[in-house]
């Protein structure tokens, strides 16, 4: 609940758009893609929905079953739910658009046809499909869901013991959702699964207290939203970005390549997303300048043990975190109102 009271403070304090700039957590670090590396801050993230979806059914004796318990019938529909992604796209909506053209334009060993295909997706229909084809084969689940609204069946409760049908069943979806899309929007696509098998079973579903069909003999379906939250404005691409962006590039260019490669090496920073929630979403009116970014380079291994055993953060990240800050509030240090350097 931190964060929470956080912002009501700095609200009070400074107003709406009254701070400079957030920098909260982010995930990418620096990469080498395409002989490119590349730091990629969240410009922006991606939203969340989490729904109960809950079937009650009559009970009774296990040795007089219905053809399908409440427990079939849930599987049924999360089978359903499953076998249908959302889409994949690759817009301008999307800053992670921004980060792979990027790529393309600085890479010298990417394929002619390949950088032509990124550099006009946004034009050309067929080239966008096959940007999105590649990036979902190469990059794996990672690249993919940076292109589309995930879905997660998390949690899941129901029966009480061997010898009896279970009359409750409830499970929770959890959905990541992309910058394109909305709270609606993905909503609606749990609702029209459930309102199916609700049919074929003929049940009834309430969606937060709206009778959508009414309960039968067979039992009901009840959906609830248990939390929700829209997609983040996009940050800007403006002074502060570029400020921020410079200093990330003049710390790893000037600083960190020549003691890590022994050779001056160019970094590329470009804008791409948070596909978790961070922080941030409390802070939308205190700034539009709101950058996740983790200094460091990425690393595959800490990666797989976020929010798992041995989550860790190696110690040569931890010395980027801390000596780029320190570089970040130095060079913000000596600006004027305009954003321009004091000389």
């Amino acid at each position: 609940f931190g964060a929470k009271y956080i912002s009501k403070l700095l609200y009070e304090r400074y107003g709406q758009d009254g701070i400079y700039a957030i920098i909260d957590e982010g995930v990418n670090g620096i990469k080498e893609v395409e002989n490119v590396l590349v730091a990629s801050p969240g410009t922006g993230e991606k939203g969340r929905l989490n729904l109960w979806i809950e079937l009650n059914t009559p009970g009774g004796h296990s040795s007089v079953p219905p053809d399908h318990t409440s427990i079939g019938i849930a599987a049924e529909l999360i089978t359903n739910i499953e076998k249908e992604k959302f889409p994949a796209l690759f817009t301008s909506g999307n800053p992670v658009s921004q980060y792979y053209q990027c790529i393309a334009e600085n890479s010298e060993t990417m394929p002619s046809d390949l950088k032509w295909d990124f550099l006009h997706a946004m034009d050309d229909a067929d080239a966008n499909d096959r940007v999105i084809k590649y990036l979902i084969e190469t990059g794996g689940k990672k690249t993919e869901y940076l292109l589309r609204t995930t879905q997660a069946i998390d949690i899941i409760h129901g029966g009480i013991k061997a010898n009896a049908l279970p009359e409750t069943v409830a499970f929770l979806t959890d959905s990541r959702i992309s910058i394109e899309s909305s709270i609606d929007e993905t909503l609606q696509k749990f609702l029209n699964k459930t309102l199916d098998i609700s049919k074929k079973y003929d049940l009834g579903f309430i969606f937060e207290d709206e009778v959508l069909l009414p309960p039968t003999a067979n039992g009901k379906f009840n959906v609830t939203k248990f939390s929700s939250l829209a997609p983040a404005p996009v940050s800007p691409n403006n002074g502060v970005w570029k400020t921020f962006a410079g200093t990330i590039k003049g710390f790893y260019e000037d600083v960190v390549f020549p003691m890590k490669f022994g050779t001056e090496r160019e970094l590329v920073v470009a804008p791409s997303i948070m596909t978790a929630n961070t922080d941030t979403a409390h802070y939308w009116n205190l700034t539009r300048n709101i950058y996740r970014y983790q200094p460091g380079f990425a690393m595959a291994d800490t990666l797989s043990t976020i929010h798992s055993v041995n989550e860790h953060v190696d110690l040569e990240t931890l010395m980027h975190v801390v000596a780029f800050n320190y570089e970040y509030i130095h060079v913000v240090d000596n600006l004027d109102n305009d954003g321009e350097f004091i000389v």
